[in-house]
């Protein structure tokens, strides 16, 4: 069981801050919450279950209060450039303290108007007065003078190169025209071609003969050994010349009348070679 301090204790834990100081007394809420659920089942309403509404909104009329609700409350700004109209005075011939001012206004309400149409027509209204020229719009017209000119300018360059070029080609064209028609009359390129015709035909057999030439110079230096060939095979001539000699001389033979019976023979072999080489030319020549 519980003490009455520690129940007070628990109670005071419990129950919410935002109480009253009068409500935190034990036994007070129970007693005021018994008591309103009591009057409650009396009167048969039940004040703390939430009521639902059983019907559906209108959303477009109430978005149509909101939106009227929205316009009364708007904050409309001062309009602060007067639309332009009429001035009518009496007509006095005598000058009246007031004219120069009104006419001031009337200038600075067409200047305003003027700033705001733009390009628009206000044929309905008096003539608007031009705006005086400045030194910044005197120099931004002499920059965009001086600049349309320029470009003007270059595009006459541009199309007097194009002249010049065009002429400059038809000149050479005739020039060219000229010359082939000088060096080169009607038919002339048959000519031509006949005369390189004849010409290889007529040079036909020489290139033939040079080729053989070539060919038969080409063989001969491919044949004929290098320095150092010819020089041991003059040592070895000189060489077996010697070692002949020597044997010839320890048989007792002449070498002289040896030499001079071969010279016979050589020349014997020589005629006959040359009779042989005349006939078979007079066999080809028949």
């Amino acid at each position: 069981m519980l003490g009455a301090h520690q129940r007070s204790m628990f109670t005071n834990a419990c129950i919410s801050p935002s109480l009253d100081p009068s409500d935190r007394a034990p036994g007070t809420l129970y007693q005021k919450k018994g008591r309103v659920h009591l009057l409650g089942l009396l009167s048969g309403s039940r004040p703390q279950e939430p009521t639902i509404n059983q019907t559906i909104p209108d959303f477009e009329t109430l978005h149509k209060k909101f939106q009227e609700q929205l316009e009364k409350r708007k904050v409309r700004a001062k309009l602060t450039i007067c639309k332009p109209f009429h001035l009518h005075a009496a007509s006095s011939s005598q000058h009246q303290p007031g004219d120069e001012l009104r006419d001031w206004e009337q200038q600075q309400l067409r200047q305003l108007w003027s700033f705001h149409c733009g390009s628009q027509s206000c044929s309905e209204f008096d003539p608007l007065a031009s705006v005086p020229p400045t030194r910044a719009s005197d120099k931004r017209q002499e920059a965009t003078r001086l600049l349309l000119l320029e470009w003007e300018r270059r595009e006459q360059q541009e199309k007097r190169r194009a002249e010049q070029r065009r002429v400059k080609q038809q000149q050479v064209q005739r020039e060219v025209a000229k010359c082939l028609a000088a060096y080169s009359p009607p038919g002339s390129l048959a000519q031509t071609t006949q005369r390189k015709r004849e010409e290889l035909r007529r040079l036909g057999p020489q290139p033939m003969v040079y080729d053989a030439q070539l060919r038969e110079i080409q063989e001969r230096v491919e044949s004929r050994p290098y320095l150092f060939e010819r020089v041991m095979q003059t040592n070895a001539r000189l060489a077996v010349e010697r070692r002949f000699s020597q044997v010839l001389a320890a048989l007792g033979i002449d070498e002289g009348l040896l030499w001079r019976h071969s010279g016979h023979l050589a020349k014997g072999n020589t005629a006959r070679t040359a009779r042989r080489a005349t006939q078979r030319r007079s066999r080809s020549i028949s």
